[in-house]
């Protein structure tokens, strides 16, 4: 984990907001006043490697359902570490239900060979380059993963009032890669599929416990192969 500089906390009611998480393992987590997001650190998967309990082991990026406008990252966090598993119990502000897995959650990207998906694990190093008020900005590296040897660098950005999340991710490999993947998640294969691949969008509708939840991607089409709704029988 690389930290570059401390940063004060903005101030403002309705705002982004990112920051690294070390009381909850390691995670980093981001904001704004409409929808939250995290992701997993090498801590957590250490965790999962040695058998320790309470580890994940996901570069999915793992989604906030949200009812408020204001940030609740802190908070939310605050709340977890004097009772584990706060934050999925509505308190009022929202939760989260969503369910990662080994899954690319809501945005996680691979390589797909044959009828598998090759992943990174974890981040290895973090860089905040803008904390917020109007947009929240940082940097995710991975160590090299796949056969191909894929070097990976996530930049992701959240403005204020956005519902959507923009990743810049520079992709390095020592071997020719067939392709790269996003996907979304289909918890128990439910839920409504859109997949437009003429003008670039792609989107998941799903209901969790008493709420419905869209989750979408967009993309340049002309940087898209082929799109495909692909079911485990697990």
């Amino acid at each position: 984990i690389v930290k570059i500089q401390e940063f004060e906390r903005p101030k403002a009611d309705t705002l982004c907001y990112s920051r690294f998480v070390p009381e909850r393992t390691d995670d980093y987590t981001w904001e704004n006043n409409r929808v939250a997001f995290r992701t997993y650190g090498p801590t957590a998967q250490k965790m999962i490697e040695d058998n320790i309990p309470g580890g994940t082991l996901s570069s999915g990026i793992d989604l906030w359902l949200k009812k408020v406008d204001y940030s609740i990252i802190d908070k939310w966090y605050a709340g977890n570490v004097k009772k584990s598993g706060y934050y999925h119990i509505d308190h009022g502000e929202g939760y989260d239900p969503y369910h990662v897995g080994k899954s690319r959650g809501t945005g996680g990207i691979g390589v797909w060979k044959g009828d598998t998906l090759l992943t990174s694990k974890n981040f290895t190093a973090y860089r905040t380059i803008a904390i917020g008020p109007l947009r929240t900005v940082f940097e995710l590296d991975y160590e090299p993963w796949s056969e191909y040897g894929i070097k990976e660098t996530k930049r992701i950005s959240l403005d204020l009032g956005s519902n959507f999340s923009k990743f810049e991710i520079s992709l390095v490999a020592e071997n020719p890669v067939p392709n790269y993947t996003i996907g979304i998640t289909l918890h128990d294969g439910k839920g409504d599929i859109i997949l437009n691949d003429k003008d670039g969008y792609y989107g998941h509708w799903e209901a969790i416990d008493n709420s419905f939840v869209g989750e979408g991607i967009i993309l340049d089409p002309q940087q898209v192969q082929q799109a495909f709704d692909f079911r485990t029988s697990t």
